[in-house]
């Protein structure tokens, strides 16, 4: 399975980083540092943080650096009211 993803991950222009009150696992970060990676080498590679509900403010402010730049994706309200927030 690790190489259908890395399969995947190859072929993909966008990645969304999901993230709840738990903040990112490690496998989640994983994916996400090769995301990360692949928009340095590729302005065109997007990589969209998206909170989940329930995300506290501890965990927005602990996200990592190369993350927390980006604009995200606000569902911590559900997904009726999601917005796209600036860093």
């Amino acid at each position: 399975w690790q190489e259908a993803l890395e399969k995947a991950i190859d072929q993909s222009a966008t990645c969304g980083v999901c993230i709840s009150s738990s903040g990112i696992g490690p496998w989640h970060n994983e994916e996400m540092r090769v995301f990360l990676e692949k928009r340095v080498r590729n302005n065109s590679i997007r990589v969209i943080p998206i909170l989940l509900p329930g995300t506290d403010k501890e965990t927005i402010n602990n996200l990592p650096s190369f993350l927390s730049r980006l604009h995200y994706v606000d569902f911590r309200t559900g997904i009726a009211s999601a917005s796209i927030l600036p860093n």
